[in-house]
């Protein structure tokens, strides 16, 4: 279906804008909720498609052109194209997947379309720029998909400075620009908007702070941010304690922020949380409180706090910290997706099954603004579809007697507070194990002892480095496993990078323990990863009472993590594995693997092509 989907959408009419707008929908939605087999070959084939691929490009033209609004697409059609090129760039990246035609994109005109031309732009729209950008963002502007340039109005004059260089093409003045944008698209006090600016404001400074960390501390200490947090704090307590905005006051302490001051910017806040109290704040305003807080307590303020503001702060993380752990976890069994097909027993698949799990599965659609703006677009309109009407389809929608349990009609008082965002993503982590175990199976059955090595060798370089990866990310963002979950998207992804493939690699040393030791006994950095791993999982309450918290403990005890209990055995172990008790006998067997392949190689190349007879004289 979505060969001929794309088939239809390279062969149509950019005039045609009423079958490309339910053309470029599925195939967003498609690649958004799809697997990540699905999306390898869906990618391969869209970016390969020429005609899409110019469709793309006059989208983007038209959306950047100064034409009058008659001339140009609707904004539902060009919400979409930004979307898809933004799964797209992201897809692409994560399957390493051939661009044969890439799209011209160009930076002042986008930050044009921000900047001058947003009051006649839908919210909508100016969504899917900001999304767009964020991804552009986080791949330092350097993608195969998009080919970026800008103007000297952005980089400025040539020769370059050291600081224009190593930002381009933003550029230092262009980043000046983009955050005066979302700032200014901050105050409109659009839900959307919102959920976008903050992320678009966080993909920016951690790009400057990898590329240039003074221009990032420059930026959050222009005048204008102290221009931004006065409109926002002085904007009433629901503004106040809005999630989003106290992202972007926890973004700006992180980066070092000067206009930031405790008094009495940030007490404000903390009357405020006083004021309504901690059980009253939904599960998003708590995490966003919670890593507020985190990020107050490691951060240098002035004038400095006294020890009873300190106080103050220890008091109110405590009581989130015991909030969060008195959650009552839903029923396991229902099941918000169904399990996919087995994965193919090859190489290429079984490394795409583990490397990265989570990012395609824990997606904005369910905890960000996805679901909402497809909604919206599919509307026709701007206006936002708040959680409440989002929760109400979900239980008018066909199935929905099997999601129920993930939103309750009424809120008891006495009842602690639950992480619902948790209790979907359990369920997703339980259809993303039955993909691991397939292709894990797949792998056990392959009965090639050379394969099985080579692939492993390849999975678990892979992994540990996804593992420091998400680690850093983790650590940075001052994330506890037992926080709630994570509504940021880097985050969000990076949780789930370090639950699912902790379990795959557990799957992986039980069922091949003497490969694994032969790699893990000699790698003390590896050692030192994985037990913070387990540590992590131990506490993020994913594991708690459900079916994979054995393959935890058993991986401990197996690679000598934890003390072997009395009783202890690896299910899995086989006689095979008893054989393989040295280096030497391992690499024997190797040995051996390798002769009989090239033997039986030999012989498939005798046994082809016609054979001549033998003369009677031969005989």
């Amino acid at each position: 279906m979505c060969a001929l989907v794309t088939n239809i959408a390279g062969r149509l009419s950019s005039t045609n804008t009423e079958s490309l707008l339910p053309t470029f929908s599925y195939l967003y939605c498609f690649l958004s909720l799809s697997s990540a087999d699905s999306t390898d070959r869906a990618v391969a084939m869209l970016l390969c498609n020429n005609g899409l691929m110019d469709q793309l490009q006059t989208l983007l033209a038209s959306s950047s052109s100064p034409t009058s609004p008659s001339g140009c697409p609707p904004s539902a059609l060009l919400c979409y194209s930004h979307l898809l090129l933004s799964s797209l760039l992201t897809l692409q990246h994560f399957h390493s997947t051939k661009v044969q035609k890439c799209i011209n994109l160009n930076l002042e005109t986008a930050l044009q379309r921000l900047l001058v031309q947003k009051r006649n732009t839908d919210n909508v729209l100016l969504v899917s720029y900001l999304r767009l950008l964020q991804v552009l963002l986080d791949f330092d502007l350097v993608t195969e998909v998009v080919c970026l340039d800008s103007g000297p109005s952005v980089v400025g004059p040539k020769p370059l400075s050291v600081e224009d260089g190593s930002l381009y093409p933003l550029g230092s003045r262009g980043a000046q620009l983009l955050t005066t944008a979302i700032s200014g698209l901050l105050l409109q006090k659009h839900e959307l908007l919102l959920k976008a600016s903050v992320n678009c404001l966080s993909s920016l400074l951690g790009f400057l702070q990898r590329k240039c960390p003074l221009a990032a501390k420059f930026v959050t200490c222009q005048p204008w941010s102290r221009f931004l947090l006065y409109c926002l704090l002085n904007s009433g307590e629901s503004c106040l304690l809005h999630p989003t905005i106290l992202r972007v006051i926890t973004l700006l302490l992180q980066y070092g922020s000067t206009t930031l001051l405790w008094d009495p910017d940030l007490l404000l806040v903390m009357e405020a949380v006083e004021k309504r109290g901690l059980k009253d704040l939904s599960d998003e305003t708590a995490q966003a409180l919670r890593q507020f807080l985190r990020q107050i307590q490691s951060s240098t303020l002035q004038p400095p706090p006294t020890s009873e503001h300190l106080q103050r702060v220890t008091s109110m993380m405590e009581t989130l910290q015991t909030s969060a752990k008195t959650c009552s976890p839903s029923p396991t069994n229902n099941i918000l997706c169904g399990s996919r097909g087995a994965t193919r027993a090859s190489r290429t698949v079984i490394t795409r099954v583990w490397i990265g799990f989570g990012a395609r599965e824990v997606k904005p659609d369910y905890f960000g603004i996805g679901t909402l703006l497809i909604e919206a677009v599919s509307k026709g309109r701007a206006s936002l579809l708040t959680s409440a009407d989002h929760e109400e389809r979900l239980h008018r929608a066909p199935g929905a007697g099997r999601r129920r349990a993930l939103c309750s009609a009424e809120p008891d008082p006495h009842r602690p507070r639950q992480d619902s965002n948790l209790e979907i993503y359990k369920r997703l982590f339980e259809t993303k194990r039955k993909d691991q175990l397939n292709a894990l199976k797949n792998l056990v059955e392959l009965n090639d002892i050379n394969q099985q090595y080579k692939i492993i060798d390849i999975m678990l370089k892979g992994l540990f480095k996804v593992l420091e990866d998400s680690r850093q990310i983790l650590v940075a963002a001052n994330m506890q496993p037992d926080d709630p979950f994570p509504m940021d998207d880097k985050i969000k992804e990076a949780y789930s990078h370090v639950v699912e493939n902790t379990a795959f690699f557990g799957d992986v040393a039980l069922r091949f323990p003497r490969i694994v030791h032969h790699y893990f006994d000699r790698n003390s950095e590896w050692g030192d990863l994985l037990r913070w791993g387990l540590h992590f999982c131990n506490q993020t309450g994913v594991f708690t009472g459900g079916a994979h918290q054995h393959v935890l403990t058993l991986m401990s005890q197996e690679l000598g993590i934890t003390e072997k209990t009395p009783d202890f055995m690896n299910p899995y172990r086989t006689e095979r594995d008893d054989v393989l008790h040295t280096a030497e006998a391992f690499k024997k067997i190797l040995r051996e693997e390798e002769k009989r392949r090239r033997k039986e190689e030999k012989r498939k190349e005798i046994r082809k092509g016609p054979r001549i007879s033998r003369s009677r004289s031969e005989l």
